[in-house]
């Protein structure tokens, strides 16, 4: 009986591993939210900004080419081969320009719930989410090549099969996950010191983006000086709290223009802006085009799976 690619990939991989441990249990009901396969040029005109997700974990996987990405306000440099674990809550920015020619895969998963870690996570506390695939990297682009080639020429039940080869791809993830906290290196005290003050600006602003908030309210809260508070938030990540703030509310205002119907004027308000002009002129000059454009521009490429 003739088989599909991804079928094959499934019985392989259970074939290979009927006598080792798994990581991922295959009883575990990963689903697959969505994946795309993104050409450089979408990353540089559509970048996301600051957001995150609730229910899933998205994984980037650079086919060629190199990017950059900001996770928690850390930046990440992106190139061939590389993997990016993005769980869930991470707040996670991509920045205009600053993508070389990267085109990768883009796929998000639910479902995952691993010991010892909150549900719709992968990384541990001191663990980095990028990983170079290395020996690895031809199966994991295989195994998403075989997604995304599924949804988009809709084999018969392609959905289960999606679902059925999230299970060899974590499995793929975790150990690389397992190899690499080998060669992590601890930070110094000052270093520590340092992503406290930086990771406690973040989650004031990302609490309270939808507020009227100033460096002022940032400095009263911390109990530090409104410049060190921008020396050390600026020197991370090259924005400047009020810019990160900004950026925050851009990217909340993404997700709801992607996801709901709402009108422009009611997510300007949702995500901090007192007037639709002032929000509609920070969207253009933070993304390029206006919101309405880009929830039409979003949506025709958006590969979504429905539940």
């Amino acid at each position: 009986m003739f088989k599909s690619p991804c079928e094959r990939i499934i019985m392989g991989q259970n074939m290979k591993q009927s006598n080792e441990s798994y990581y991922c249990p295959s009883d575990m009901p990963l689903k697959l939210h969505s994946i795309s396969k993104i050409p450089s040029a979408y990353h540089n005109v559509h970048p996301r900004t600051a957001h995150s997700h609730s229910d899933e974990i998205e994984l980037y996987y650079a086919m060629n080419g190199s990017s950059e990405l900001l996770l928690d306000c850390a930046p990440y440099y992106i190139s061939d081969g590389d993997l990016v674990i993005i769980d869930s809550g991470v707040i996670h920015d991509e920045i205009r320009n600053r993508n070389h020619n990267m085109d990768s895969f883009v796929l998000s998963v639910g479902g995952i719930k691993l010991p010892q870690i909150p549900e719709n996570r992968l990384i541990h506390d001191g663990q980095s989410p990028l990983i170079p695939s290395g020996p690895h990297s031809k199966f994991i682009f295989k195994l998403m090549e075989c997604i995304n080639d599924s949804i988009e020429e809709d084999y018969k039940d392609s959905v289960n099969i999606c679902n059925e080869l999230l299970h060899p791809l974590i499995n793929r993830i975790l150990l690389l996950l397992q190899d690499a906290s080998i060669h992590t290196s601890s930070l110094t005290a000052d270093k520590k010191s340092a992503r406290k003050e930086i990771q406690t600006i973040k989650n004031y602003i990302d609490s309270n983006y939808m507020n009227d908030i100033s460096l002022n309210d940032l400095s009263d809260n911390m109990h530090l000086t409104t410049y060190h508070i921008s020396h050390i938030f600026k020197n991370a990540t090259n924005f400047s709290p009020m810019q990160y703030l900004t950026r925050r509310r851009l990217g909340e205002a993404e997700t709801l223009l992607i996801k709901t119907d709402d009108q422009i004027t009611k997510i300007a308000i949702q995500v901090g802006y007192g007037t639709v002009s002032n929000f509609n002129n920070s969207f253009l000059k933070y993304i390029g085009i206006s919101p309405m454009q880009y929830r039409i521009n979003h949506r025709k490429i958006q590969d979504t799976i429905m539940s």
